[in-house]
């Protein structure tokens, strides 16, 4: 694992605790605004891997039995 202040700028950007944070909360907010009710669980596990740009949202595995050493 890189040591934190040895990232580059964007992925520290992109992976700031904060900023992802941020990122849920407008999906929890968005979410209750349009069905009138608490986001579930399981749906808040995919707001960040959704907000990934495409290039890396197409590299992710298609099927959840996709062995992680394999994809990685």
């Amino acid at each position: 694992m890189t040591i934190w202040t040895e990232r580059p700028r964007e992925e520290a950007n992109l992976l700031n605790p904060a900023f992802c944070c941020l990122g849920i909360t407008a999906a929890v907010i968005g979410y209750h605004d349009v069905a009138s009710r608490g986001l579930p669980l399981a749906l808040a596990h995919m707001v960040l891997p959704m907000s990934l740009h495409k290039p890396t949202r197409d590299l992710l595995p298609r099927d959840r039995r996709t062995s992680l050493p394999l994809w990685i």
